[in-house]
This record gives C-alpha cells, sequence and structure tokens, in this order.
C-alpha cells in the first residue's frame, strides 16, 4: 500500500489465529465530523493491520477535502502513519500506545506532546 510498510499491529497477538479464520471484518471510514458524511471507505480482513488503509485513504481525500485533523485509537499510532500526515498538513490526533516512548523526529512532535501530557497527570 502507498507510502505505509512496516510497523506494529494494534492487535494482540494472543486472538490471531481466531482472527484469521473467523468472519471477522473491519471497516476503516474517513469521516467528516462537521457534517457527519463518510468521505471515503476501505473494508479489510479480520488480519490487516489497522494503519495500512489510512495511507491510501489520506491520499485519496486530501485533494477533494480539506482535512485540518485525524482522530484515531493507538492502532494507529505508527510513525507512517504521522509521515502521511506531516505530508498533507494533517495535524495527527491519535491515542499513544501504552508501552510508547517519546521519538526526537520532528513528525511526531504532536505525539510527543500528547504523551508528555499524559505522563504529567500520570504524576
Amino acid at each position: 500500500m502507498y507510502g505505509c510498510q512496516g510497523g506494529h499491529s494494534g492487535h494482540s497477538k494472543l486472538n490471531t489465529r481466531e482472527r484469521k479464520y473467523s468472519s471477522y471484518r473491519k471497516l476503516h471510514v474517513v469521516l467528516n465530523v462537521n457534517d457527519k458524511i463518510a468521505i471515503s471507505m476501505n473494508y479489510t480482513s479480520g488480519v490487516a493491520v489497522d494503519y495500512l488503509p489510512v495511507c491510501d485513504m489520506l491520499e485519496e481525500v486530501s485533494d477533494k477535502y480539506n482535512i485540518c485533523s485525524i482522530r484515531a485509537d493507538a492502532a494507529y499510532d505508527i510513525r507512517n502513519v504521522y509521515k502521511e500526515c506531516r505530508k498533507y498538513n494533517i495535524v495527527p490526533i491519535i491515542r499513544p500506545r501504552k508501552d510508547t516512548k517519546i521519538c526526537l523526529a520532528d513528525y511526531l512532535s504532536e505525539r510527543n506532546k500528547y504523551i508528555s501530557r499524559i505522563r504529567s497527570y500520570e504524576n
């Protein structure tokens, strides 16, 4: 898929076999939060990693819509998603994974702010 290689999935390894042989599927949606209209959708198998479709979907909609930010859960907390957001000047609002660390890459600056803020509440 466009611009996305490698990384970690947000899924537990414990249920991979169960998901592989089930009818479990995922629907990834780009939703305009102002008018609640889906502007892009991608249907994947239950074993597909969550973040891969976002790169293609951002490429598809970035020219048609003025996207200011994306909101996503920790399954999308992957460097390639942040790089794609930077490429299209989109602010990523993505929940960091629990085991995450602050990284010095400039395209992760928003993520680092979220991590610092979360840690400040823990102390």
